[in-house]
């Protein structure tokens, strides 16, 4: 069942409950930054939205912020036409003062609104907690997806998805209900995790498992690819890689994650697997576009994740490692999977994803999602003996190079700078055979095969 529903994403303001109403009540929404991990020495722009929650039309207010103690940076005041009203108008303001740590450790930046006229200074105030890296990893934002075929609105969550999917520093997970293309464990997770009261909403979507209680599920398909935007460049003290290990053969699926904490913090840690096929086709009301991606077809760790691989009290530096084995099932395509591995934790009320790490697996190498297809990339000499030369196109600033083997295991990767442009890659130590080279820029993918004699 579909039901429209609104929702507040990201406000840190407690209101009150108070059955008044305020000649001004001034409000802040939508404050940034918002995470739970911040770098040291880099500077951030605060941002809010100034709303106006009861009463009579706010005809002017300051905004102001701090870090800790520290010294409050306040704007100046600022009138408004005709005032703003109630009902989800809003002010968005940016300081043009940064905020900079300088200093590792567990920070807290007040952001507050003073309306002209304000009789409800209570909610006024926003109170952000997180902590400082100076030594961190970059973060993998995950975007859930709930969407149904029979779901005429869905198709417009599948734009924003298809949107997100493009981003390196995301990953985007779609779960099926009520149709063909549902997994089980991933209807039991999402209706448990998001809807325990029963009531199903597609399209929805969460980011990073709801960060610990700040973003509630969104059926506002137009708000999401704005949503992950504010996350960009997000860390994590957490790396999470994933290696996996593909037998064509037998269909027997290996793939291991591996987590390291350059900052360790007690709690209950779970890891699981997401098993995703793309290209699937299947007829969606309300569109034409019946070609599916990303769909979750198994959680290799179960609807509720893996425990007991990492301690509630993670030392830094030290490798915790799993290895889930799955059959892939026949009657899906080897040449079209994709992985997600994620690390998340769980609090006495809430979920939040540590880090996690992606992968597109193809015994042909990686594939183009949205259109089935990669670019040519220059290699040569083809065949070769002992090595080959890759040209790098000149696009953005790093790529990363994979090299296949005909059955489809990863024999060599890294990563290179643009500037490099010709890159020499030695095949000496490896059999002779078909190899299958996939380099990503940040705007594209290419391919190309070559022979080692």
């Amino acid at each position: 069942m579909r039901k429209k529903s609104t929702f507040l994403l990201i406000a840190f303001v407690v209101l009150s409950s108070a059955a008044k109403t305020f000649a001004q009540d001034g409000i802040l929404t939508h404050v940034s930054p918002q995470q739970k991990y911040l770098k040291t020495g880099y500077n951030y722009t605060v941002s809010a939205w100034v709303q106006n929650n009861t009463g009579a039309n706010i005809a002017s207010f300051k905004v102001g912020w701090k870090l800790d103690n520290g010294t409050a940076s306040l704007s100046n005041t600022i009138n408004i036409s005709g005032g703003l009203p109630t009902g989800g108008s809003y002010f968005p303001y940016s300081f043009s003062t940064k905020m900079n740590v300088s200093t590792t450790g567990l920070h807290t930046l007040y952001v507050w609104v003073q309306a002209t006229g304000e009789t409800n200074p209570s909610n006024d105030t926003v109170k952000v907690n997180f902590t400082a890296l100076s030594s961190y990893s970059d973060k993998i934002v995950l975007f859930e997806e709930y969407t149904s075929l029979t779901c005429t609105s869905c198709p417009a969550g599948d734009i924003s998805t298809d949107s997100i999917l493009k981003r390196p520093d995301a990953a985007v997970a779609r779960f099926h209900f009520g149709d063909g293309l549902a997994c089980t464990d991933g209807e039991t997770y999402y209706d448990n995790s998001y809807f325990p009261s029963g009531t199903i909403y597609t399209p929805s979507g969460v980011i990073d498992m709801s960060e610990f209680g700040q973003y509630a599920v969104n059926s506002y398909t137009t708000s999401w690819i704005s949503d992950i935007d504010q996350r960009v460049g997000e860390i994590s003290p957490m790396s999470l890689t994933i290696t996996p290990d593909l037998n064509t053969g037998t269909r027997v699926l290996n793939v291991t994650l591996t987590a390291n904490f350059k900052l360790a913090e007690t709690g209950d840690y779970y890891m699981n697997l997401y098993v995703l096929e793309n290209g699937l086709v299947a007829t969606q009301q309300g569109t034409t576009n019946n070609i599916h991606n990303q769909v979750v077809r198994a959680m290799l760790g179960g609807s509720t994740g893996t425990t007991g691989i990492i301690p509630a009290s993670p030392v830094v530096s030290t490798d915790y490692t799993h290895t889930y084995t799955y059959t892939v099932p026949t009657g899906y395509d080897l040449t079209r999977l994709s992985l997600i591995g994620l690390v998340f934790q769980k609090d006495s009320s809430h979920t939040g994803i540590i880090n996690c790490a992606k992968y597109t697996y193809d015994h042909t190498g990686i594939t183009d999602f949205n259109s089935g297809k990669t670019n040519a990339i220059t290699t040569y000499p083809n065949p070769c003996n002992k090595e080959f030369t890759c040209i790098i196109p000149d696009e953005g600033k790093t790529a990363s190079l994979s090299i296949y083997s005909s059955e489809g295991r990863l024999v060599y990767s890294n990563e290179f700078k643009v500037s490099d442009r010709n890159i020499h890659i030695d095949m000496s130590e490896y059999c002779n055979g078909l190899y299958n080279v996939i380099l990503k820029t940040e705007n594209n993918i290419y391919s190309s095969k070559i022979i080692k004699n």
